[in-house]
C-alpha cells in the first residue's frame, strides 16, 4: 500500500507541475494572443463596455413600453450620435489649429526665445525643425493633407479600411447585446 501512495504522490506532484507549466505559458502567450487577435478583441471589447454603459438607458426604455429590439436601435443611433458629435466638435478645432500652426510658428518663436537661448541643445533642435518648414518639406506634406473628417463613418474610413468592418462589427454586438438584455427584474414577473 505504500507503494501506491508514492505512485500517486508522485503522479499528483507530476500533474501539478504540468498543470503550472501550462498555466505559466498560458499567461505568457496571452499577450502575444491578444496582439494577434487585436483586430477581434479591440471592437469586441469596446462594443461590450459600451453596451454595458447603454442598458441603463435599454431598460428605462423597456420600462416605459418600448420593445426590447426598439430600445436597442434608438439607443445604439443615440450613442451614434453622441458619438460623432464629440468627434467632429474635436477633431474639426484641432485640425484648424494644425492647419495655423505654420503662420503662427515666427510669433511662437518670439515668445520662447529666452527659453531656447538657455537649453543650447534646444536651440538646435528648434533651428533645424523651422528650416525644414522653410524649405517646404513639411509644409508640402501639409498643403497635401486630407479634409478633416466631418463624421464618425468618415473618419473610420480615412484611418483605416479595416476599421469600418471593425465598427459594424462592434455596432452589432452592441445591437444584440442589447436587444437581448433582459432585466432580471422583469424577468422575474413574467
Amino acid at each position: 500500500m505504500n507503494e501506491q501512495q508514492e505512485v500517486n504522490r508522485r503522479r499528483d506532484r507530476l500533474l501539478a507541475s504540468i498543470a503550472l507549466t501550462s498555466g505559466i505559458g498560458l499567461i505568457l502567450a496571452l499577450p502575444f494572443a491578444l496582439r494577434a487577435g487585436a483586430e477581434f478583441f479591440l471592437p469586441l471589447t469596446a462594443a461590450l463596455v459600451i453596451a454595458i454603459a447603454l442598458v441603463p438607458l435599454l431598460e428605462w426604455m423597456e420600462r416605459r413600453g418600448l420593445p426590447s429590439g426598439l430600445a436597442a436601435l434608438i439607443a445604439m443611433i443615440g450613442f451614434l450620435v453622441v458619438a460623432n458629435t464629440a468627434l467632429v466638435l474635436i477633431v474639426v478645432p484641432a485640425t484648424d489649429w494644425f492647419r495655423i500652426l505654420p503662420q503662427r510658428l515666427p510669433q511662437i518663436q518670439a515668445n520662447l526665445a529666452p527659453l531656447i537661448d538657455f537649453y543650447a541643445n534646444l536651440q538646435r533642435f528648434v533651428d533645424e525643425t523651422v528650416r525644414m518648414i522653410a524649405n517646404g518639406t513639411v509644409a508640402a506634406a501639409q498643403t497635401a493633407a486630407v479634409d478633416a473628417p466631418r463624421s464618425l463613418l468618415q473618419f473610420a474610413a480615412t484611418s483605416a479600411p479595416s476599421a469600418i468592418i471593425q465598427m459594424v462589427f462592434a455596432l452589432l454586438i452592441i445591437y444584440f447585446f442589447l436587444a437581448g438584455w433582459l432585466d432580471p427584474a422583469a424577468a422575474a414577473h413574467d
